[in-house]
């Protein structure tokens, strides 16, 4: 797994406002593969970036670090489970909370984050938002792996959250 390029790294309220290798950007309907501009204008992507209108190169950045991190057996643990005032990643749960974090996880190296938004689907962004950063360093910022439609079938996400 290639480590996070602090370049990348958003703050996450940032994306709050509103394939290569392995997934390619098609509009439904549409058959070839999307740069910046034609991504920004389809209303059917099952992923986009973060933020919605990234550069190609954050875009492939972002897509390559989602690939690699959604083929691992992640298991995933649900936030609301925290108690009130507990810290987690150097955090506070209302932290998480305020951010649309649902789960959490560590998994090669990694502080991982999955992020449901209430609000998704055309002209939402998608249901789903990954965000990672390295164990050890709480002062990090995360580096988000775009938002998807689908969860990976490699993850575990307890069932009745």
């Amino acid at each position: 797994m290639t480590a996070p390029d602090p370049k990348f790294a958003i703050p996450i309220g940032q994306q709050l406002a509103r394939n290569r290798p392995l997934v390619q950007f098609h509009c439904r309907g549409g058959g070839t593969a999307m740069n910046q501009r034609e991504r920004m204008n389809c209303a059917g992507n099952d992923w986009e970036p973060v933020p919605w209108d990234a550069s190609d190169k954050i875009a492939d950045e972002q897509l390559k670090g989602y690939g690699e991190r959604a083929t691992k057996p992640i298991c995933w643990l649900p936030i609301r489970d925290l108690a009130d005032h507990s810290k987690l990643f150097g955090l506070e749960k209302r932290w998480f909370v305020s951010h649309d974090v649902a789960y959490f996880a560590e998994h090669d190296g990694e502080q991982l984050i999955l992020i449901q938004l209430a609000w998704h689907g055309f002209p939402d962004p998608p249901e789903w938002g990954l965000a990672s950063r390295a164990i050890g360093d709480e002062t990090q910022p995360w580096n988000h792996w775009g938002q998807f439609a689908h969860l990976p079938s490699s993850w575990s996400v307890p069932e009745n959250q």
